[in-house]
């Protein structure tokens, strides 16, 4: 779990809030020893008395991606609604496949600013679209339907000539 941070609360206001007293024993341990290490393998073995390196590493991503754990660690570390979305599309972008994920990693590049919204304008017609067969292309429509198909042949210029939509 990647923790760059910075601002946290008090260890007291922390251990008394309802994130907190909501965890099991073992996940207030990890908790306790995750806040202190940063690191999640470590806090696995101390909290859980865990030695096997294939268990720790399939216990510690059960850990990480528990809610309660998260909302525990969101406080502490005081994350912003902004860094919790990202968060949470990037585990969506993690579990999703096929257009589902193409339109989530869509998302998150323009939400990141590493793409701008570019992707949604028209294309202009002296510059090659570059774009391929096999390709997964969305489109919207003249009533702002987005379409979603499959690049089936493209001119010269990389413009899909034929498109089968997909579902």
């Amino acid at each position: 779990m990647a923790t760059a941070t910075q601002s946290t609360i008090s260890k007291e206001v922390f251990h008394s809030s309802k994130e907190y007293l909501s965890l099991t024993s073992g996940q207030k341990r990890w908790i306790d020893a995750f806040v202190e290490t940063l690191d999640a393998n470590l806090s696995t073995r101390k909290a859980y008395g865990a030695s096997d390196d294939a268990y720790v590493a399939m216990f510690t991503r059960k850990i990480e991606t528990s809610p309660r754990i998260l909302a525990a660690l969101d406080l502490f570390f005081v994350r912003s609604p902004r860094e919790k979305f990202l968060r949470d599309l990037q585990n969506d972008i993690a579990r999703s496949t096929g257009v589902a994920r193409i339109e989530a990693r869509r998302l998150f590049a323009k939400i990141t600013g590493l793409i701008d919204g570019a992707l949604d304008s028209e294309p202009d017609e002296t510059s090659p679209a570059n774009f391929f067969v096999g390709q997964l292309v969305t489109q919207r429509d003249e009533m702002g339907t987005i379409h979603t198909g499959r690049v089936l042949a493209v001119d010269a210029n990389g413009r899909p000539t034929e498109i089968e939509e997909v579902q």
